[in-house]
């Protein structure tokens, strides 16, 4: 019965070597990149950091200027009116990325929920008859299974400053240049597809 516990213990402690061996920084052979001042490397391929790398001051405070659609409607939770302006659907070959925000005169509840992707703008290739929701993954267990929750910018509040949001959606097809996005609420808009 000791033995188990003796092993356990043995495991616990060379794992915990292992991993503070590992944070010491003593390894003279460790790389450092400095992906904003490629010109401070050395021509043994390390490279010092520099403090040139600052965060810009409005990184924070976002604001995309470029709206392909814009439209109105009674929106939020309260019935009262909200726009909704569309900057861009960015598309890979892999996923898809739309760029919106809404504003509305006085602040109010957003009825966009995270973990019910069908409030979410939906996709719409109108040609091809297909829709395309905001794409989803399994958020912690609660009582009943795991809810799912959107690959999206959480948006609880809509005020009446714009807050630059975003969500993923499945990657469109190659050969389509518009998309349809729709919106419970809202009219259709039609936004060009970006690569």
């Amino acid at each position: 019965m000791k033995r188990p516990l003796a092993l356990a213990s043995t495991g616990a402690i060379l794992t915990a070597s292992l991993i503070l061996t590992g944070c010491t920084g003593s390894d003279n052979n460790q790389t450092t990149t400095n992906a904003t001042s490629p010109s401070a490397s050395s021509g043994s391929g390390t490279s010092t950091p520099t403090a040139t790398a600052t965060m810009p001051a409005d990184m924070l405070n976002f604001q995309n200027k470029s709206v392909a659609q814009a439209t109105s409607s009674s929106f939020l939770t309260s019935g009262r009116p909200a726009t909704i302006f569309v900057s861009s659907v960015k598309a890979s070959t892999h996923s898809s990325v739309l760029t919106f925000w809404f504003t509305a005169p006085t602040s109010g509840d957003s009825p966009l929920k995270l973990n019910v992707p069908q409030t979410w703008p939906q996709l719409v290739d109108t040609a091809g008859k297909k829709g395309y929701i905001v794409t989803t993954f399994p958020s912690f267990p609660f009582v009943g299974g795991r809810t799912p929750e959107c690959a999206c910018t959480p948006n609880i509040v809509v005020y009446p400053q714009p807050r630059v949001l975003t969500a993923a959606y499945p990657a469109l097809p190659a050969n389509l240049t518009e998309i349809t996005l729709r919106l419970k609420g809202f009219a259709d808009l039609k936004v060009p597809i970006t690569r």
